[in-house]
């Protein structure tokens, strides 16, 4: 598989996971809080919502915005692993969004690895 092949392939799988990390962390959030209706909501995506920011710069494949945006993942990871410890009954959310924080920052990193091979072999060619 060419680099610029697997590339595109991991990129996609970078906005994937994330809007994954985002529904899941929403949805955690969402349970976490107390009450219902909009307010619980309208907090749970507020929270949530640092997870759109570099969704337009991946989609066009800059590598600094996929830098920048592992440490937009942190938080989100803290976050699982405070809930798992601290809340019983969103064990299982918690434990999701700790999952997809962990498989998103390797598929980030992984993707900024081969787009730097990819750009070095581009350069060469140049």
């Amino acid at each position: 598989m060419t680099p610029t092949r697997l590339e595109g392939r991991l990129r996609a799988l970078v906005l994937v996971a994330l809007g994954l990390l985002l529904a899941l962390s929403a949805a955690s959030l969402y349970a976490a809080l107390p009450g219902t209706g909009m307010v619980p909501l309208t907090i749970a995506l507020l929270l949530a919502a640092p997870l759109l920011l570099p969704l337009p710069g991946l989609a066009r494949g800059r590598r600094r915005t996929g830098v920048w945006s592992l440490f937009l993942v942190a938080p989100y990871l803290a976050l699982g692993l405070t809930e798992v410890v601290s809340n019983p009954l969103a064990r299982g959310l918690a434990t999701a969004v700790i999952v997809t924080a962990f498989a998103t920052s390797i598929v980030l990193v992984a993707w900024l690895r081969v787009a730097r091979r990819a750009a070095v072999v581009q350069s060469a060619q140049s």
